[in-house]
């Protein structure tokens, strides 16, 4: 039987670095981030589909989202970091969900056949924990059998997300190469929202080349190495 595949967004972090902006907001080609993020989880299959948010942002999300089969998850702990967020959005999920595909709020360029492939590489393996790599960086969505992992990602806090459980259950871990660089891209600092929208000059060369593979990397991007679903 195949399993219940849902999505979790992570959408709840503070900004630190942006100037405390709500990042999922922020609004690229027409739509705000949070919504193109939902609508590659949607567009490959997953339901349902959770974000995660802080106190205080669920209608602004809620509006962003109108139409969308995703619903809104509040956590009152998600100044602790993102592990809570993480521990909050599996909580929503009912007892027939089988497996959860872990992504941010603030991956616009990230693509539903992307999922697809990554939830296919699921059903095909014996592992219990997906990621993807684009030119040796690990990124997200990671998928997770909620029948192995179910209690340790309910069981998460701080900052840390599910960076240590990927630590220690590496030998359970499937990586997939994939031809998709939304899966590192990501908005964490002002430089990567300007490569993201073209301004500050040399935005479009930036993301030009880390598609292209000619150039390293968009300014605070993954690194090889870095584990996903370590901040938000």
């Amino acid at each position: 039987m195949v399993p219940v595949t849902a999505g979790v967004l992570l959408a709840a972090g503070r900004g630190e670095r942006m100037g405390g902006v709500q990042k999922g907001l922020l609004v690229w080609e027409g739509k705000a981030l949070v919504r193109w993020a939902a609508e590659a989880l949607l567009s490959a299959g997953l339901s349902p589909v959770v974000v995660v948010v802080g106190e205080g942002a669920e209608e602004p999300v809620r509006r962003e989202l109108r139409g969308l089969a995703a619903a809104v998850v509040t956590n009152p702990r998600a100044a602790e970091g993102m592990g809570t967020s993480l521990a909050a959005g599996v909580a929503a999920l009912g007892a027939q969900v089988g497996t959860v595909a872990v992504a941010l709020a603030d991956m616009p360029r990230l693509r539903g056949e992307t999922v697809a492939r990554l939830w296919r590489a699921f059903l095909g393996t014996e592992r219990g924990i997906v990621v993807p790599r684009f030119r040796g960086q690990r990124g997200h969505p990671v998928l997770f059998d909620l029948g192995r992992y179910r209690g340790e990602l309910l069981a998460l806090g701080g900052d840390r997300g599910a960076r240590e459980l990927l630590r220690v259950r590496e030998t359970d871990v499937l990586s997939v190469e994939v031809d998709d660089p939304g899966v590192i891209l990501d908005v964490d600092t002002a430089v990567q929202w300007q490569a993201l929208t073209g301004t500050g000059g040399r935005g479009r060369e930036l993301l030009g080349r880390q598609e292209q593979g000619g150039g390293g990397h968009l300014p605070g991007a993954k690194r090889p190495g870095e584990n996903p679903a370590g901040e938000e």
